[in-house]
């Protein structure tokens, strides 16, 4: 799922994921694309992250004042192509 964008799409479709928490000290390239496309992705958003994990909420309306509580904005987060 962390490599192919539409395995995630089937299985979120199967199992309605509500948030990702993820170790992004995972440096194999398959993860930190995923999170690349994660944290990119306006259906989820970012609202915690530490020097190891990071968690997103899906924007629904279960999660909608968390996120507007705790979202970080997309500057906290930089990423370089190598």
């Amino acid at each position: 799922m962390q490599e192919d964008k539409q395995k995630f799409a089937t299985e979120d479709a199967k199992y309605n994921f509500n948030a990702i928490f993820f170790s992004y000290r995972d440096f194999t390239p398959w993860s930190q694309e995923f999170l690349i496309r994660m944290v990119s992705d306006p259906a989820w958003a970012p609202v915690y992250a530490d020097q190891y994990n990071i968690i997103l909420l899906k924007r629904n309306a279960q999660n909608a004042a968390l996120i507007k509580q705790f979202e970080l904005p997309p500057e906290t987060f930089g990423f370089s192509k190598q």
